[in-house]
């Protein structure tokens, strides 16, 4: 965020802090015992953002998913792949339905921030989901009762935990966001 956001009008602390992060990334994916598909598709996305930062005519090129998405997918495999090498347990990995279902909730909550400060971001990140596509402040309290309404069917029919977390959290967002009267 700083390096993107703090730092990008200073070329050389720009391209020598994208380099180091870059290359901790990398050794950090290699180093973890992910599958390998994996590992080969962050390093590449790795490549292909740092060779972004050091060509800045391609700045508005990779503009394809927005912020908010892969935060709330970052924040998600951070959070839970390390529960799941601590545990052993085989199941959860970068895309299972765990990591998805919460990444899917910390992407609406991002979403849901950049509408509210969608007048803020107007004049100080022209890169957030609102400015981008600014039809999302009138689309996002459809995309939580979307969500609700796929939790409300899968929860009855699985006794998984973790659904119903992830329920009454989007649903407390979708209260939040009425409450506050954000739309």
């Amino acid at each position: 965020y700083l390096l993107h956001f703090a730092a990008w009008k200073h070329r050389g602390i720009y391209i020598t802090g994208n380099a180091l992060v870059s290359a901790a990334g990398i050794a950090i994916i290699w180093w973890l015992p992910l599958p390998r598909n994996f590992q080969t598709g962050v390093t590449s996305a790795l490549l292909v953002m740092f060779a972004a930062a050091l060509n800045p005519r391609w700045h508005g090129v990779f503009r394809i998913v927005p912020k908010e998405l892969i935060c709330g997918y970052l924040f998600a495999v951070g959070c839970s792949l390390n529960v799941g090498f601590h545990t052993m347990d085989a199941s959860v990995g970068p895309l299972s339905p765990e990591v998805l279902l919460m990444a899917l909730l910390f992407a609406l909550n991002c979403v849901a921030i950049a509408c509210y400060e969608r007048k803020t971001d107007a004049a100080a990140d022209p890169n957030s989901i609102s400015q981008t596509w600014p039809g999302i402040v009138r689309l996002y309290p459809a995309l939580l009762v979307t969500f609700g309404v796929f939790a409300a069917f899968v929860v009855p029919r699985s006794i998984d935990p973790e659904l119903i977390l992830l329920t009454a959290a989007v649903t407390l967002m979708a209260w939040i966001w009425l409450g506050m009267g954000w739309h």
